[in-house]
Protein backbone atom coordinates (compact mmCIF):
# COMPACT_ATOMS: atom_id res chain seq x y z
CA UNK A 1 0.00 0.00 0.00
CA UNK A 2 1.70 3.10 -0.96
CA UNK A 3 2.24 5.93 1.59
CA UNK A 4 2.48 9.47 1.09
CA UNK A 5 3.58 9.96 4.76
CA UNK A 6 6.08 12.39 5.35
CA UNK A 7 9.06 11.69 7.86
CA UNK A 8 9.61 14.22 10.47
CA UNK A 9 12.36 14.41 13.06
CA UNK A 10 10.34 12.05 15.34
CA UNK A 11 10.12 9.03 12.70
CA UNK A 12 12.08 5.97 14.31
CA UNK A 13 15.43 5.60 12.26
CA UNK A 14 14.86 1.97 11.69
CA UNK A 15 11.18 2.98 9.79
CA UNK A 16 13.11 5.66 8.23
CA UNK A 17 15.44 2.53 6.32
CA UNK A 18 12.37 0.13 5.70
CA UNK A 19 10.29 2.54 3.78
CA UNK A 20 13.75 3.77 1.95
CA UNK A 21 14.42 -0.29 0.79
CA UNK A 22 10.75 -0.38 -0.32
CA UNK A 23 10.61 2.60 -1.86
CA UNK A 24 14.39 1.38 -3.98
CA UNK A 25 12.22 -1.98 -4.53
CA UNK A 26 9.07 -0.63 -5.46
CA UNK A 27 8.47 -0.50 -9.22
CA UNK A 28 10.97 -3.60 -10.73
CA UNK A 29 8.95 -3.51 -13.60
CA UNK A 30 9.45 -0.34 -14.60
CA UNK A 31 11.53 2.51 -13.86
CA UNK A 32 11.07 5.82 -12.02
CA UNK A 33 14.13 7.96 -12.65
CA UNK A 34 12.84 11.12 -11.43
CA UNK A 35 11.56 9.61 -7.68
CA UNK A 36 14.82 7.33 -7.66
CA UNK A 37 17.24 9.66 -7.36
CA UNK A 38 15.80 11.83 -5.27
CA UNK A 39 15.20 8.55 -2.40
CA UNK A 40 18.90 7.44 -3.07
CA UNK A 41 19.78 11.12 -2.46
CA UNK A 42 17.93 10.49 0.82
CA UNK A 43 19.28 7.31 1.72
CA UNK A 44 22.88 8.52 0.98
CA UNK A 45 22.37 11.15 3.94
CA UNK A 46 20.88 9.09 6.03
CA UNK A 47 23.11 6.09 6.09
CA UNK A 48 26.29 7.77 7.70
CA UNK A 49 23.79 8.25 10.82
CA UNK A 50 23.78 4.31 11.30
CA UNK A 51 27.89 4.33 10.67
CA UNK A 52 27.34 3.01 7.29
CA UNK A 53 29.14 4.57 4.77
CA UNK A 54 29.72 2.23 1.86
CA UNK A 55 25.67 1.99 1.75
CA UNK A 56 25.98 5.93 1.73
CA UNK A 57 28.83 6.10 -0.77
CA UNK A 58 26.31 3.03 -3.21
CA UNK A 59 23.38 5.38 -2.90
CA UNK A 60 25.02 8.40 -3.58
CA UNK A 61 26.88 7.04 -6.89
CA UNK A 62 23.06 5.72 -7.74
CA UNK A 63 21.80 8.98 -7.02
CA UNK A 64 24.15 10.81 -9.18
CA UNK A 65 24.02 7.94 -11.81
CA UNK A 66 20.22 8.56 -12.48
CA UNK A 67 20.33 12.63 -12.45
CA UNK A 68 23.18 12.24 -14.87
CA UNK A 69 20.98 9.52 -16.95
CA UNK A 70 17.86 11.92 -17.06
CA UNK A 71 19.90 14.92 -17.97
CA UNK A 72 21.73 12.86 -21.02
CA UNK A 73 18.34 11.91 -22.48
CA UNK A 74 18.12 15.28 -22.91
CA UNK A 75 19.38 17.54 -25.97
CA UNK A 76 22.52 19.91 -24.63
CA UNK A 77 20.98 22.73 -25.51
CA UNK A 78 18.00 21.96 -23.98
CA UNK A 79 16.87 24.49 -21.45
CA UNK A 80 15.03 22.16 -18.98
CA UNK A 81 18.61 20.18 -19.31
CA UNK A 82 19.85 23.17 -17.92
CA UNK A 83 17.13 23.79 -15.66
CA UNK A 84 17.31 20.72 -14.07
CA UNK A 85 21.33 20.24 -13.61
CA UNK A 86 21.04 23.93 -11.80
CA UNK A 87 18.45 23.04 -9.16
CA UNK A 88 19.80 22.91 -5.68
CA UNK A 89 18.93 19.45 -4.87
CA UNK A 90 20.65 18.28 -7.79
CA UNK A 91 23.81 20.38 -7.42
CA UNK A 92 24.04 19.17 -3.91
CA UNK A 93 23.75 15.42 -5.02
CA UNK A 94 26.28 15.76 -7.90
CA UNK A 95 28.87 17.97 -6.30
CA UNK A 96 28.95 15.58 -3.05
CA UNK A 97 32.51 13.18 -2.90
CA UNK A 98 32.63 13.78 -6.80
Amino acid sequence: MPSNRRFSIMTPYSEVIVRRDRSCRRSPAFELPLAAWRVHATAADLEPGSGNLKAARLHRDLSRATILRLANSLPEEEPLRKIFLSAPAVVGVLSKDA
